[in-house]
């Protein structure tokens, strides 16, 4: 199915995406039903992994591809609390820190439940325990996002100073030119005084 015709669909699922789930579970819904409308217009292209940008906050630090946006105008833009790493098209990585004591389980099974209730049908459902250097919980949900064929990785862990709730929007069509990108911010997410020594 073309962009446009995901577009289409997708407008009418994100007003329905993120009501009533609790504030975290709002922003991310939101945010996966705003990545379908927006990156239906977009085109993807090649992340490009060998220029990359860093960001930089007070408990963690990455590196992504030079083509992909930190969305910096959204309203819970945090560096150190939420934000958000789009690719060209469609494609993203939302990160929020979380105190050391957040419960994360009950989180990813929130997203997972608004999820599959909204926009992921048709799918198998597989858990992990490693994220980069990370353990943790993490679940995938592969199947259909909406009218995209694609996958869910959500994933939590906590720590000292913080713990993180990441959740991957990947989509077939875009996995080529993406993938790149997502193994490298996986790769590169790091604790500040870890990321020092690197």
């Amino acid at each position: 199915m073309n962009k446009t015709a995901v577009f289409l669909l997708g407008m009418g699922a994100g007003l329905l995406v993120g009501g009533g789930c609790g504030v975290m579970v709002g922003i991310f819904s939101t945010e996966a039903g705003m990545n379908i409308l927006t990156g239906a217009l977009e085109s993807s292209e090649p992340a490009e992994v060998s220029s990359p940008q860093t960001l930089r906050g007070r408990y963690f630090t990455l590196d992504y591809p030079g083509n992909w946006r930190v969305d910096t105008d959204d309203a819970d833009y945090d560096p150190d609390g939420y934000f958000d790493l789009n690719a060209p098209g469609q494609g993203k990585v939302m990160i929020y820190i979380v105190p050391p004591e957040s419960p994360v389980e009950g989180i990813l099974a929130e997203w997972e439940q608004n999820l599959t209730t909204n926009i992921v049908s048709d799918h198998e459902r597989r858990t992990f325990t490693t994220w980069g250097r990370f353990e943790g919980t993490g679940v995938e949900l592969d199947g259909r996002l909406l009218v995209a064929e694609g996958r869910v990785r959500m994933f939590g862990t906590l720590g000292e100073p913080r713990g993180l709730a990441i959740m991957e929007m990947r989509y077939d069509e875009d996995e080529a030119n993406n993938g790149p990108g997502y193994d490298l911010i996986e790769r590169t997410l790091a604790p500040v005084e870890a990321a020092a020594g690197r």
